[in-house]
C-alpha cells in the first residue's frame, strides 16, 4: 500500500480547513519528531509514512500532520491549506496552527506526533527562494517540534556539510536533527531553477548506502532500510519515554 500512496500527486481537490480560533498558545504534551527537506521534491513524504507505519507496528497511537494531502485518503492528517494561503497574517498562521495541532492532540490524545513540513526548510539557492523557508519557520514555531529528521538530496557531501545544517537548523528553527536522511532523489543545485521535480533523477539504494558508510557522522542514515529505520524508532522511543505513555514499551 505504501508504494502505491507514495505515487499520489498531491493534487488532490480537498476543502479548505476551517481556521480554528485563535486562543492562547498552547504547549503540546506530545512528543513532536519532525520531518522537513533541505530542498523541495526529495520524497520526505515517504519518510513520513515509513515512521508512521513503523510506530504503529509498536503499537503506539500516532498522529500523523503530513505535508502531503495524500494522506487524507486513509483518515490521517494534513498541513491545512490556510498556512499557504494569505488569509491570515504570518503571526495568525502562526497561533492558527497550533490551535490546529493541539486540537489534534487533544482529540486523539496520541503518543507520538509525526510531523511533515512542507517545502524546503531554507532558500538554497539566490534564485529559487523556495518561499525564503518561511512556512517551515512558522510551522516550528506552532509546533515546537522535539527533534527532526533532515532529508538532503544524494549527492557526496563534504563532512562539514552535516554540523553546518545542524547549526542552522538550531539556530533557525530551535530544533535538533536526530537523523540526515540521503534521499534517492539527486539533483544539480546549479540546475534547480531549470529542472522539473516531476521528472527526478534517482539512484539506487547500493549508492545511498555507499554515502552513509562513508560518511564519519552516525547521524547519516538511509531510512528506506528497515533496520535503519527502527533502530531510529527505538532511540526516540528510549529518549522519550518518560514523555508520554511512550514510556509504556
Amino acid at each position: 500500500m505504501l508504494s502505491e500512496l507514495t505515487k499520489c500527486s498531491g493534487q488532490l481537490v480537498l476543502p479548505e480547513h476551517v481556521i480554528p480560533s485563535l486562543g492562547h498558545f498552547i504547549q503540546l504534551d506530545t512528543p513532536v519528531l519532525a520531518v522537513g527537506g533541505y530542498s523541495e521534491g526529495i520524497d520526505k513524504h515517504a519518510i513520513q509514512l515509513r515512521l508512521t507505519k513503523r510506530f504503529r507496528e509498536y503499537h503506539l497511537n500516532v498522529l500523523l500532520i503530513a505535508s502531503n494531502p495524500c494522506v487524507s485518503l486513509w483518515g490521517d492528517h494534513f498541513v491545512p491549506s490556510f498556512m499557504f494561503s494569505n488569509t491570515l497574517s504570518e503571526n495568525d498562521k502562526v497561533r492558527a496552527f497550533n490551535s490546529y495541532v493541539a486540537n489534534l492532540e487533544s482529540r486523539y490524545n496520541p503518543d507520538i506526533i509525526i510531523l511533515g513540513i512542507p517545502g524546503a526548510i531554507v532558500s538554497n539557492d539566490p534564485e529559487s527562494l523556495m518561499d525564503f523557508g518561511i512556512i517551515s519557520y512558522e510551522i516550528a514555531l506552532a509546533a515546537r517540534p522535539d527533534d527532526m529528521i533532515l532529508v538532503s538530496p544524494y549527492g557526496s557531501y563534504q563532512e562539514q556539510y552535516y554540523p553546518l545544517v545542524e547549526k542552522l537548523v538550531s539556530q533557525r528553527l530551535g530544533v535538533h536533527i536526530i537523523r540526515h536522511h540521503i534521499s534517492k532523489y539527486a539533483y544539480d543545485l546549479s540546475m534547480l531553477r531549470e529542472m522539473s521535480f516531476k521528472s527526478p533523477v534517482l539512484v539506487d539504494e547500493a549508492a545511498i548506502n555507499k554515502i552513509v558508510s562513508e560518511s564519519h557522522h552516525d547521524t547519516v542514515a538511509n531510512l528506506y532500510s528497515d533496520d535503519e529505520l527502527d533502530n531510529l524508532c527505538r532511540c526516540f522511543i528510549a529518549k522519550y519515554g518518560s514523555y508520554s505513555e511512550i514510556g509504556a514499551l
